[in-house]
């Protein structure tokens, strides 16, 4: 049976367009890992970034810090090239038993993080203490004879980028590599993807290698791959399929003509 022109036409449209809505259904897995990697890259380059920051500000603080808590050194502590939007909070303890922070009063953090049973070297990176199941922060730490610096490192930064390109699609998990470490975990996101039976995840170390970040992804991410997938297959399946159509009354024309 000899099919209408129509038809074939109507055929060569829908085809492409029926097609375009199973890309979500082959393609979200691959998609979503893909996108998981991008979340990587994107953490890695910021944590790059942050790092070499940091360490520049960090630097300089200690070439000039008196250690006596004076002006200088409150000077130091609340100088705005140095009190970032990386830093939640600085301060110096001192060997006299004084101490100072960017707050103006004394905060003895690391008096704190001792007596709770954590060790401490020249320099390193520790956690605020543990309470009530709640985030705890990453410090770092420089000791000058028996004085003290720190550094309360803000990790909100971490939040605004795994909220992008949908949220509740990403959960980081911040491990240090201390085997001694009291406590090791620094969740950000949706702890609940760790949980999921599908999840994927990569992992990557800090410039420093003092902590590892590993990055999950789970259902959320990949209905997210599924439904993009979908709608700009959409489109994609029309454009085609217009082109397709046209071509073909274009091509039956040229033929009617000769």
């Amino acid at each position: 049976m000899r099919k209408s022109p129509v038809w074939i036409a109507l055929l060569l449209f829908v085809l492409p367009v029926v097609g375009s809505q199973f890309l979500g259904l082959w393609f979200a897995k691959p998609m979503a890992f893909h996108m998981l990697e991008e979340k990587v890259a994107e953490l890695k380059g910021a944590m790059a970034v942050r790092h070499r920051e940091l360490d520049a500000a960090i630097n300089k603080q200690l070439a000039q810090f008196e250690f006596n808590c004076g002006a200088k050194d409150m000077e130091l502590l609340r100088d705005p090239r140095f009190y970032s939007a990386h830093i939640r909070l600085q301060g110096l303890e001192l060997a006299s038993g004084n101490s100072c922070s960017s707050l103006g009063v004394e905060i003895p953090l690391i008096k704190e993080l001792q007596n709770s049973g954590q060790k401490f070297g020249k320099l390193g990176i520790t956690a605020t203490v543990a309470k009530y199941n709640t985030e705890q922060e990453l410090v770092a730490f420089y000791r000058s004879g028996d004085n003290l610096a720190y550094w309360v490192l803000d990790n909100s930064w971490s939040h605004d980028l795994l909220q992008h390109p949908c949220s509740h699609c990403f959960y980081l998990e911040f491990s240090r590599q201390d085997t001694d470490a009291s406590t090791v975990h620094f969740p950000r996101g949706d702890k609940e993807i760790k949980q999921e039976e599908s999840n994927i995840s990569l992992s990557f170390f800090d410039p420093n290698e003092l902590t590892k970040q590993t990055v999950w992804a789970g259902k959320a991410l990949e209905q997210y791959a599924h439904d993009q997938l979908n709608h700009y297959g959409l489109w994609f399946g029309i454009a085609l399929g217009a082109l397709l159509s046209v071509t073909y009354w274009l091509l039956r024309s040229y033929g009617k003509c000769e």
